[in-house]
């Protein structure tokens, strides 16, 4: 990843870090000036040499040393050792000190740096002494959420703080889980814009490209995952929910066959509101949702039936991308709403299928890069703070992209990005944890394939799993992993399969009983509740 030096001095410029001149306001010992200035290019330390007194700079940024120098002394800063193979040159590093010293630029060769947003998405507190947040950590320059996050390096990528100390990951169990190995429901919302301002040909554009989404267009396989629910709605004047959290593919394309040209109005505002409200973000040992709103349009509000405010506050903490067509969209609004990376601007309709796929990749990257934090608090009473801290270069009031430039010269930040987050939570009650075996995986799925996870939680004891699997109804294949953690269940019968699930851990004694339905189609998610009398034939 090569560092833009020319766009960072520009932010710089904006920042009005890399601006010239002195200023005697500043507090010290009397007779003395401070030295600051910003910092770009580094990976690792560096070490300054200050009139022969030495310091360390380790982040990138704005800076401002401790050494100070005395007033109308001359003065030379020089850089006089580096890891990584740096180079760095150092501009207005000598002169005489006519007071304090602001415009020190530092610039080394790095080629590597990180820049992250830290989005939290849900919290959740339980007993026994369970805290979790769920988050993306985000690359700012590539607009991916990072997907290689595990329990091993979570602290090197982000800073875990209770009441501003470290969360040890030891005595804590701190571990991180990807979204996806849990039992939890993923909803994608599509709103689409149907105001007598487009074309049918382009509307059926948008719905044939929603359409590939859901159906392989030549086998007609379903594309959606085990976990994935479909909701769509349109809006006009008004806003029309077509389907609601369905999964049946027959069922979604019946929907999007309704689709339709209609009236002179727009209500983005009120298909925001009411889009985002179709899922919730939670996170807890019952109950584990996320999901993300695709909204497609070629113009702005118009309706006012919907305040800008309410749009917002229904937003706020939700993922959310626009596809915009046309020169009437002003993505300066749709970006109070989301990121500037998350909105996709077409020319024209005949770039509606390439430029989604294009928001559905990206789409993805959050998807696998949904992560719940968990650990156990040693805290048992009173009120106290979590503070979640991303470990990078870079922080959210540094552009480093040609798009945060322009956000920052126009608004004067980055108004989606976050360095941190911080929660708090009561902890009367709480007890000490005890090992416990947790099986995860979609239980009720309408796909022919899916992984479940045995995990030992609030334990160092390495586990033994035994897995008993009892098929109930239907044929299914299984595949058992060499470390016994993980099985792979496989659908071979045309109809439904029903299975009973049973993980024993030799070691701790605990175990985990669930059962998995298999559904084939809509109808057969209507016996859920009848699962125990299926397997207790």
């Amino acid at each position: 990843m090569m560092k833009p030096l020319s766009l960072l001095c520009l932010s710089l410029a904006l920042l009005q870090a890399c601006s010239s001149g002195s200023s005697k306001d500043d507090e010290g010992p009397a007779g003395t000036v401070s030295i600051s200035g910003t910092l770009t290019g580094l990976t690792g330390e560096i070490t300054l040499s200050i009139n022969g007194n030495q310091e360390t700079l380790s982040t990138n940024g704005d800076f401002k040393t401790a050494t100070r120098v005395n007033d109308n002394e001359n003065y030379q800063i020089v850089v006089v050792n580096t890891q990584d193979n740096l180079s760095c040159t150092v501009t207005n590093g000598s002169g005489v000190a006519n007071g304090n010293i602001t415009d020190v630029l530092i610039e080394c060769n790095g080629t590597d740096f990180t820049a992250y947003n830290l989005n939290a998405l849900a919290f959740n507190v339980e007993q026994p002494s369970i805290v979790r947040v769920a988050f993306h950590l985000i690359d700012r320059y590539t607009n991916v959420a990072l997907d290689n996050l595990d329990s091993d390096n979570i602290t090197s990528h982000i800073e875990v703080l209770e009441n501003d100390m470290p969360v040890s990951p030891s005595e804590s169990f701190l571990e991180v889980d990807k979204f996806g190995q849990f039992n939890a429901n993923y909803t994608t919302v599509f709103a689409i814009d149907i105001s007598s301002s487009l074309r049918t040909s382009e509307l059926d554009s948008v719905v044939s490209a929603i359409r590939n989404l859901i159906v392989d267009s030549e086998t007609g396989e379903s594309k959606l995952l085990a976990n994935q629910f479909i909701s769509i709605l349109t809006f006009d004047g008004t806003v029309t929910p077509l389907v609601q959290k369905k999964r049946d593919p027959q069922v979604i394309l019946a929907a999007l066959d309704q689709v339709k040209v209609g009236g002179n109005s727009t209500n983005l505002f009120g298909a925001l509101k009411d889009g985002s409200e179709l899922w919730e973000n939670t996170i807890s040992l019952d109950q584990i949702s996320y999901g993300s709103l695709i909204l497609f349009t070629d113009g702005n509000d118009t309706s006012g039936s919907t305040s800008k405010t309410d749009a917002l506050s229904a937003t706020a903490d939700k993922d959310v991308f626009f596809i915009a067509v046309g020169s009437e969209s002003d993505t300066s609004i749709l970006e109070e709403f989301t990121p500037q990376s998350n909105i996709f601007t077409l020319d024209s309709f005949e770039q509606m299928e390439q430029k989604l796929d294009s928001a559905i990749a990206q789409i993805k990257t959050y998807e696998n890069g949904l992560y719940i934090l968990s650990y156990a608090t040693p805290k048992r009473a009173g009120e106290h703070k979590l503070t979640l801290n991303a470990i990078d270069d870079y922080n959210c009031d540094f552009a480093v992209t040609d798009s945060e430039t322009s956000t920052i010269s126009n608004t004067g930040q980055l108004s989606n990005c976050h360095d941190s987050q911080e929660f708090e939570f009561n902890a009367d009650g709480f007890t000490d944890v005890s090992a416990e075996l947790d099986l995860t995986g979609a239980t009720v799925i309408m796909t022919t394939e899916v992984e479940w996870r045995a995990k030992l939680r609030w334990s160092r004891d390495e586990p033994s799993f035994n897995w008993d699997i009892k098929t109930c109804d239907g044929q299914v294949e299984t595949q058992l992993s060499e470390d016994k953690k993980s099985v792979l269940f496989t659908r071979t019968s045309a109809g439904r399969a029903i299975l009973e699930i049973d993980v024993f851990d030799d070691v701790t004694g605990t175990r985990d009983k669930k059962r998995l339905l298999m559904a084939s189609n809509e109808k057969d998610l209507d016996i859920q509740n009848a699962l125990g009398s299926i397997c207790n034939r």
